[in-house]
């Protein structure tokens, strides 16, 4: 689901405006194109504590401040707050700081006399509709890599399941990578699709209640590794189909495989391990 276009009565807009009345027109000016959540800042040195404070979607930057000019701060915005987009605002326009200052990447270069035109309007509409085009092509982006690596895993762990029933010369019917899981397995699934979103939220700490319910249920239930490995692509297949809920997630199914495995191989060997305790105590004399 792509970013909803930014409606301006939402957007955040911060002014950097040390004159008193140039900080009264601007104020109006932004109310009466519906701009609610604004903030005004006197100098360099607030703007720059505001937006460590809270994102802006917008601010709009005096040229002429105290301490330091407007492409200064610009340039202290853009480590800041690369997302936020940044108008320049002079009292008279001047071709070398125009440019400078859409080199430095501002969105828009205007005078404080387009304040009382409709020239504030656009400058912002289109800086707003900006924000949000950059904003949906990362999500896109970040959508794209998550599918790509939950496609990457599906293929591995179908070529392992391929490799396991090659390796022993049989493919029970109805039980290949390519066919539905049982519903016995249902809740397996469920478990799995959880603890891989989690981990991946959080990593490198393992969701670890899901991660021991999971070796758990493996254990009591006897589930051999190879339906484990079917209902970890059963899983993969319902992340991938998935619409909603990953956005932002960086997903590394890999992860989640690598530190089931090393768990299941540490509880068989603990197994291992008491049955060789129990065993030489039986062979000891009385």
């Amino acid at each position: 689901m792509m970013l909803q276009a930014l409606n301006p009565k939402d957007a955040r807009v911060l002014v950097v405006e040390d004159s008193p009345s140039d900080q009264a027109i601007a104020s109006r000016a932004l109310k009466t194109f519906g701009i609610r959540h604004m903030r005004l800042a006197d100098t360099a040195e607030d703007a720059l504590n505001e937006l460590g404070r809270r994102d802006y979607d917008v601010v709009l930057v005096d040229y002429q401040l105290p301490g330091m000019n407007g492409l200064q701060l610009v340039e202290r915005l853009r480590a800041l707050a690369p997302a936020t987009r940044v108008i320049i605002v002079t009292g008279a326009r001047q071709e070398s700081i125009a440019v400078a200052a859409m080199k430095m990447g501002v969105s828009d270069y205007i005078s404080k006399d387009e304040f009382l035109t409709s020239g504030i309007v656009r400058s912002l509409q289109a800086a707003l509709r900006d924000r949000v085009a950059t904003a949906e092509d990362e999500q896109r982006r970040a959508l794209g890599a998550r599918e790509r690596e939950l496609q990457e895993a599906l293929a591995e762990a179908t070529w392992l399941l391929q490799a396991i029933d090659a390796r022993h010369g049989y493919l029970p019917l109805g039980k290949g990578a390519r066919d539905p899981i049982g519903e016995e397995f249902a809740d397996v699934v469920a478990i799995i699709s959880d603890y891989i979103v989690r981990s991946c939220r959080a990593f490198p700490e393992p969701a670890t209640d899901l991660e021991d319910g999971l070796i758990r249920m493996t254990r009591q239930r006897g589930i051999s590794p190879r339906d484990l490995l079917r209902a970890y692509i059963a899983s993969l297949r319902q992340l991938i189909y998935q619409e909603d809920g990953l956005a932002g997630t960086r997903i590394r199914p890999v992860l989640f495989l690598t530190h089931v495995l090393a768990c299941l191989m540490e509880d068989l060997q603990a197994q291992v391990s008491v049955r060789e305790l129990n065993r030489s105590r039986n062979d000891s004399p009385v």
